[in-house]
């Protein structure tokens, strides 16, 4: 086992480093009511790792830096114009005074099987792609190369120092959102979302769209708010996303047919629930 931890370090690295990073952002995300635009964009990002990988096969790009480069960038700018395109919507629709608008979920919905259709036409171009659109979907973290991982647990040290230095500001910005209902400003928002962004779509390639959906809600959910100050909460969510991509990623290297990225989704919960019962 120690000599997997030793083959694998700097995957397991990246993925408990990008896992606390998602869950700070998932909070922000949770309390400025954007969870289904962040599912949407995580979509975006998917499709995005199958597209880039698709446009840089067919331009003789096989393999290394420059098709993990290529595909990241691809993944990014994706991801940023499906993220546009709602921050616009939204701001629109304020314009208009129309932000309840019923047809609203109709489109979000059809945004998001759009892009799981776009994701699935492209990958039936060729059999790599189909292999390379379910990674990108189930995340066999422990296949990802050195270069993915260094990459992630770079990205993901960066963005996790400023959430943590930013996190009064935030929360704040978030609150007043929520709770008093004041508009978020164009730096508030766009700041907030390219950081987003950034974090999702670098962990998108090797880590997969259930890893980061996991991390982002997951370990929210099963720590909870209730009798918690926000330094706590902020600490609770982090441990349970750290720890939970720990001992998951532990437990498939164990047992080999166990998927890496679902496990480590069941045990952020668990281990979010056992904080949450220690908490009382």
């Amino acid at each position: 086992m120690l000599d997997l931890l030793g083959l694998y370090k700097w995957t397991l690295l990246g993925a408990i480093v990008a896992a606390p990073t998602l869950a700070l952002i998932g909070a922000q995300i949770l309390a400025r009511g954007w969870a289904t635009r962040a599912i949407i964009v995580s979509q975006a990002s998917s499709t995005g790792v199958v597209l880039g990988l698709a446009i840089l096969s067919f331009a003789g790009a096989v393999s290394g830096f420059y098709l993990f480069i290529g595909t990241l960038v691809i993944s990014v700018l994706v991801s940023i114009s499906v993220g546009a395109l709602l921050v616009w919507s939204d701001q629109a629709d304020l314009r208009r005074e129309s932000s309840a608008d019923p047809l609203r979920p109709a489109m979000l919905f059809s945004i998001y099987v759009g892009l799981m259709a776009i994701g699935s036409l492209v990958a039936s171009l060729a059999p790599h792609l189909e292999v390379s659109q379910t990674a990108s979907f189930i995340g066999d973290i422990s296949t990802a190369s050195d270069l993915e991982a260094r990459t992630t647990l770079a990205v993901s040290m960066g963005l996790m120092g400023w959430l943590w230095s930013q996190w009064r500001a935030l929360s704040f910005a978030s609150f007043a959102h929520a709770v008093l209902f004041r508009q978020l400003t164009a730096s508030q928002t766009w700041a907030f979302g390219l950081v987003s962004l950034t974090a999702m779509a670098v962990a998108m390639p090797s880590m997969g769209l259930i890893f980061v959906l996991g991390s982002l809600f997951a370990p929210i959910a099963s720590v909870g708010k209730k009798n918690s100050n926000l330094e706590r909460f902020r600490r609770d969510i982090c441990i349970a996303a750290a720890l939970g991509a720990l001992i998951g990623f532990v437990v498939s290297l164990e047992f080999t047919k166990l998927p890496t990225a679902p496990s480590i989704l069941i045990f952020q919960v668990l281990v979010g629930v056992t904080i949450r019962f220690l908490r009382r």
